[in-house]
């Protein structure tokens, strides 16, 4: 599993070998989107979402955007991967496949092509060069999608654990701090347990709950210090461009 978590350093090495290292970032990004845009538009379960982003950003630990330019394609396979990967999980294996639906989701989102070069003339092409770069994917990386682990189980524990466990605010904004984190890096640098305690720690500050060290909220955190939460709070802060997140319904 330790393959898979890099320093910030070892990823800006990844990443700059000869190329621009935001560009490299940004393109990253975009694909997130893109994955996030199709899979809300399915109604796929959040957790779906959040191991298809991380599979292609730990594809993207292999390549740069430049020896595998056809990152919005690498999107798409992701997003298939995934939601077979759950319906094999679920023991759903007798319906359709769902890469139709992905590309047609896509087609009716992008009708006239978007910025991740995930553009087909049909949609049997878009079809079989989807399923290709997924066969590519397993075959490169097999053991990227089986050793993902999420930070969702580990908040809704620390929720639970907690005294304001009702608030449901407070719910809701550590589920969003994980969600935007998706758009960045932290997956390849992080524990998962470690970016849901900060999660929380954000979340319980935003809505000011008291964090201080004897508080009840550190005692459910445990031994995780405060330094750490503080160390990555600031990248999860970072992709808003401020201290804290907008507001949200």
């Amino acid at each position: 599993m330790d393959e898979w978590y890099f320093s910030h350093e070892e990823l800006l090495s990844l990443y700059g070998r000869g190329h621009d290292e935001k560009v490299e970032i940004q393109k990253r990004k975009n694909a997130c989107m893109l994955i996030g845009a199709i899979g809300k538009k399915m109604k796929c379960p959040m957790i779906t979402i959040a191991t298809a982003t991380v599979l292609l950003q730990r594809f993207y630990t292999r390549f740069t955007t430049t020896e595998q330019p056809k990152i919005g394609m690498v999107a798409l396979a992701c997003l298939f991967i995934s939601l077979e990967n759950a319906n094999s999980s679920n023991g759903n294996t007798s319906g359709p496949s769902p890469l139709s639906h992905i590309i047609l989701v896509f087609k009716h989102l992008y009708p006239n092509g978007q910025p991740v070069d995930a553009n087909y003339s049909s949609f049997l092409r878009a079809q079989e060069a989807t399923s290709r770069m997924a066969a590519f994917i397993r075959n490169t990386i097999p053991s990227a999608i089986s050793t993902i682990d999420l930070p969702y189980e580990y908040l809704l524990s620390y929720h639970k654990r907690g005294p304001y466990h009702e608030k449901k605010e407070l719910a809701q904004f550590s589920w969003n701090f994980i969600n935007d984190s998706l758009f960045t890096l932290l997956c390849l640098e992080e524990r998962p347990s470690l970016i849901a305690a900060t999660a929380y720690y954000l979340a319980c500050k935003k809505v000011e709950i008291p964090v201080t060290d004897d508080s009840p909220v550190m005692s459910v955190l445990g031994a995780i210090d405060r330094a750490n939460l503080e160390r990555v709070a600031a990248k999860m802060l970072a992709v808003y461009g401020q201290d804290s997140p907008p507001d949200r319904d």
